[in-house]
Order: C-alpha cells, then structure tokens, then sequence
C-alpha cells in the first residue's frame, strides 16, 4: 500500500471514529 493510501485511510478512519472503531494502517 502506498504512503497516500496510507494517509488517505487514516484520515478516512478519523472521520468515522465516532461511528465505527478505527481501523488501523498497518499494511504500509
């Protein structure tokens, strides 16, 4: 996975933090 799908995700997560537990980069 590249570094801006990485940071594309990460961001995504943040957004539903409040909805959904967070989902985790961990394939960079």
């Amino acid at each position: 996975m590249s570094p801006d799908s990485c940071l594309l995700l990460f961001m995504l997560n943040r957004c539903i933090a409040l909805y959904a537990k967070p989902l985790h980069c961990s394939l960079c």
